[in-house]
């Protein structure tokens, strides 16, 4: 039987060896499950790479509220929160007989029409970027919901704004580490065509549990056209092209640049919208239209409640990781 570690497990396993800790596998195939011991004490925690929080400070009301969007949303507004225009809307008939009306799939196209193009379209409760699409009229519009609704039965419509995008590590009260992130590119060798480079990338995401990029993606189709290309084109050797919107790293996005002290004004921003929520551990995703250098100008996107760390442990900072998951077992164990 052969024996696979998710980062996770080899975070753990890394981190135990300094702290005392032992760490068991609970599901040697994925080596997704995993119990966390301390031996001092031989209190435990078993958490998981998988769906669930990883996080054992996090309360399970906090992770779900986060996972909920238009919850997050709502809860970001109320505080005075900048958030990105928009609403949800039910894409099937399921559980209409306990919940109020209208804010259905027949009144979406309206209320887009009202907010006006570009806009975005994601899944309620989506996570790793999944069919978050742009669209810029009623057909692409209505294909983004459909394809939402093969997963859930929740979309959320808001207005598209351009800008530098952000994820901020927040971990009680303090700003770990931030980033900013870039879409993705279709990079050129010179041999394979636009299209056959993203097929590639599609399988990639496929086998990573990520949905797909159409080739009339609104995004990619831009892209093409500010470049007079299309799907049959060659790019050149390292020429490259972005293909969809999501900066999602799991969707193939890239972190531009770590920034370990982001402007006060962004710290202070992330701590409140973590508060909110009741989360000891976060990811903040914000968009800044005018980039860092107008901090006070941003929106935040989505809260995290289980934001993963793996583009700082594929970077120089690796040992930050370490530290991080060793003050979470230390705070969650306590004193012996």
């Amino acid at each position: 039987m052969s024996q696979s570690k998710s980062l996770l497990l080899q975070i753990l396993e890394e981190v135990g060896k300094t702290n005392n800790y032992e760490i068991e596998n609970l599901d040697e195939i994925s080596g997704y499950l995993m119990k966390v011991i301390d031996i001092k004490s031989n209190k435990s925690f078993i958490t998981s790479a998988g769906d669930c929080c990883a996080y054992p400070l996090n309360s399970a009301t906090s992770y779900g509220l986060s996972k909920d969007k238009t919850h997050t949303i709502n809860i970001l507004r109320r505080a005075n929160l900048r958030t990105p225009q928009g609403d949800y809307f039910f894409l099937t008939d399921k559980y209409s007989a306990v919940r109020g009306n209208g804010k259905t799939l027949l009144d979406s196209q309206d209320y887009a029409n009202s907010l006006g193009y570009p806009l975005i379209v994601k899944p309620n409760k989506g996570s790793l970027g999944k069919d978050i699409a742009l669209v810029n009229n009623d057909v692409q519009l209505e294909k983004a919901l459909l394809k939402v609704k093969e997963s859930e039965p929740l979309a959320r419509i808001e207005e598209f704004i351009a800008g530098d995008e952000m994820r901020i590590f927040v971990f009680d009260d303090k700003i770990q580490f931030s980033y900013l992130r870039t879409r993705p590119k279709l990079t050129g060798n010179g041999i394979a065509t636009i299209g056959e480079l993203l097929a590639k990338i599609n399988n990639n995401l496929y086998l990573s549990g990520n949905s797909s990029i159409a080739e009339d993606d609104a995004w990619l189709l831009n892209s093409l056209k500010s470049k007079n290309l299309s799907l049959n084109s060659v790019l050149k050797q390292g020429q490259t092209i972005e293909y969809t919107v999501r900066a999602n790293l799991h969707g193939g996005g890239e972190v531009e640049e770590f920034i370990f002290e982001p402007p006060q004004e962004i710290q202070d921003i992330a701590i409140q919208a973590t508060k909110l929520l009741n989360l000891r551990i976060a990811g903040i995703d914000i968009i800044l239209p005018k980039g860092i250098a107008d901090p006070k100008n941003y929106y935040i996107l989505e809260i995290n409640g289980n934001p993963w760390i793996s583009s700082l442990y594929n970077s120089p900072h690796r040992n930050k990781v370490y530290e991080l998951w060793a003050d979470v077992c230390n705070k969650y164990f306590g004193p012996c």
